[in-house]
């Protein structure tokens, strides 16, 4: 996340659904590119090809959205770059 700006911003999320998923599917290099797919493999043991890209099912960290907007709350960057941090239902 890399934010560019002077003032302060606001961050809203919105979430159709009460929970999150388990996992969520992470989109990695292109295959021609050989020395990333090796590192991406490395990290995720378990990939599979989508069309010309290597991808992953990665387990979330958090599956209910007012866990991650308390998480976010607690980071020194989002607190520096953030003026206000809400979710809408």
């Amino acid at each position: 996340m890399g934010m560019e700006q002077k003032d302060k911003g606001n961050l809203l999320f919105h979430n159709k659904k009460e929970n999150l998923s388990k996992t969520i599917k992470w989109l990695g290099p292109p295959l021609t590119a050989k020395p990333h797919v090796a590192k991406f493999k490395k990290k995720h043991k378990k990939t599979f090809t989508q069309g010309k890209i290597i991808a992953a099912n990665v387990k979330r960290k958090f599956m209910i959205p007012e866990e991650l907007i308390n998480d976010l709350k607690k980071d020194d960057y989002v607190k520096e770059k953030v003026k206000k941090l809400e979710m809408k239902k």
